[in-house]
C-alpha cells in the first residue's frame, strides 16, 4: 500500500474519532487533532511532494477557524466555537490543502444548517462532526473543485 495514502487514512481515522468525541462530549481532544496534522504533513514530506501545500492548508484552516472563534466571541459575547474546532481545521486543512478549505467549511455549514433545520440535531450542536463530514464529502468530490 502507498505510504502517503496510509498516512492520510490514519489521519482521517484520528479526526473521525475526534468528531465522535465532540458529538458526545462537546469537546475536541487536542491529542487527536494535533497528531493528525503532523501525520499528514510528515507523510507529505516523506512520501509525497506537496508538503508546502499541506502545511499551508493546515495554517489556513487553523487561521480561518480561529478568526471565526474570535469574531463569534466578540459578536455574541459568548463562546460559540471552541478552540478544538480550530485545531480540528488544522488537521483537515492539512488533508484538504489551502484551495479547498473554504469549500470544506461551507459544506460543513450547509450540513449543520440542514441537520438543525430538519430537527435531526438540536441546538447547541457540536460543529466538529460537521467539519469532518463536510471535508470528507469534499475530499470525495475534490476533482470537481480543483
Amino acid at each position: 500500500m502507498n505510504m502517503l495514502l496510509l498516512s492520510q487514512i490514519l489521519a482521517i481515522s484520528l479526526v473521525v474519532a475526534a468528531a465522535a468525541i465532540d458529538y458526545r462530549q462537546f469537546r475536541l481532544p487536542h491529542w487527536l487533532t494535533w497528531p493528525a496534522a503532523i501525520i499528514v504533513i510528515s507523510g507529505q514530506a516523506l512520501w509525497g511532494n506537496a508538503v508546502s501545500e499541506a502545511a499551508l492548508g493546515a495554517a489556513f484552516g487553523f487561521g480561518i477557524m480561529k478568526g471565526a472563534q474570535v469574531w463569534c466571541r466578540w459578536r455574541h459575547k459568548k463562546e460559540c466555537l471552541g478552540s478544538g474546532d480550530a485545531f480540528l481545521m488544522l488537521s483537515l486543512g492539512a488533508l484538504l490543502g489551502p484551495v479547498l478549505i473554504p469549500w470544506g467549511i461551507a459544506c460543513a455549514t450547509i450540513l449543520a444548517t440542514l441537520a438543525t433545520r430538519f430537527g435531526i440535531i438540536k441546538l447547541p450542536l457540536a460543529f466538529g462532526p460537521f467539519l469532518v463530514a463536510g471535508c470528507l464529502v469534499l475530499m470525495s468530490f475534490s476533482a470537481l473543485f480543483t
